[in-house]
């Protein structure tokens, strides 16, 4: 009986040995960290663990011990790890598109509605709400009615500073900074663009509002007062 049990550890040190594939595990490390991955190959002094971004060897003196999970929980990981690549490569492959349109556009001749004087252009903001915004190369940002802030919604920040405006009737309002995700004016975008959106109703401002400085200055731009047109051109 002693013979036969020796026979039967040794030649389950020896299947210890052999490679192991495809399987969901934790490796717990002697240094309180716990690493989950599937391993790729153990011997009998390392272990190589394949992870998402790739693959990390340990020496056996290194593991605490390990938890082998089941081959249903290996297919699970696996198929984390792939929707996560391939949701990688999606987003690459949009801002490639966004960079590419951008570079196809580097010069946009905008109609821009003259009212009293003024030049009016269409902007679409965040993606969801349009407005009609005065140009002005006097504004340092982009600066909105209460009315087009309401419509977007933004929770700004409470350390987001208040700042004074002085208003077409000659008054000083309060107006809060915010950050727009993306300002559109006709194809051409830019995203994080400072702006502040005024806290009073009652607050005197022009159409919906002034774009200024704080996406003007992301081009270079020029007026064409004969054919009524605002010129664009990204500035590389």
């Amino acid at each position: 009986m002693a013979k036969k049990l020796t026979v039967i550890l040794i030649t389950l040190a020896w299947v210890s040995c052999l490679p192991f594939y495809c399987r969901a595990d934790t490796i717990y490390l002697k240094n309180g960290r716990a690493i989950k991955g599937i391993i790729k190959e153990e011997t009998e002094n390392t272990l190589e663990l394949n992870i998402d971004i790739g693959t990390v060897k340990f020496r056996k003196i290194e593991i605490d011990y390990i938890e082998r999970s089941s081959a249903a929980e290996s297919r699970e990981l696996k198929a984390q790890w792939e929707n996560k690549k391939q949701a990688l490569v999606e987003e690459r492959k949009m801002r490639e598109e966004q960079a590419r349109l951008k570079a196809e556009l580097p010069i946009k001749d905008l109609e821009a509605a003259r009212q009293a004087g003024h030049v009016v252009v269409p902007v679409m903001l965040n993606k969801k709400v349009a407005a009609s915004l005065l140009v002005d190369t006097g504004a340092s940002i982009i600066v909105l009615s209460k009315a087009v802030g309401d419509k977007l919604d933004i929770k700004p920040d409470k350390e987001a500073p208040i700042v004074k405006l002085r208003v077409a009737d000659g008054r000083e309002v309060d107006a809060r900074y915010v950050g727009l995700e993306s300002v559109i004016v006709d194809r051409l975008e830019e995203e994080n663009v400072e702006a502040a959106i005024l806290m009073d109703d009652n607050a005197s401002i022009v159409f919906d509002g002034v774009l200024g400085m704080s996406f003007l200055s992301r081009f270079n731009f020029k007026f064409d007062n004969k054919n009524n047109k605002l010129i664009l051109e990204r500035i590389k």
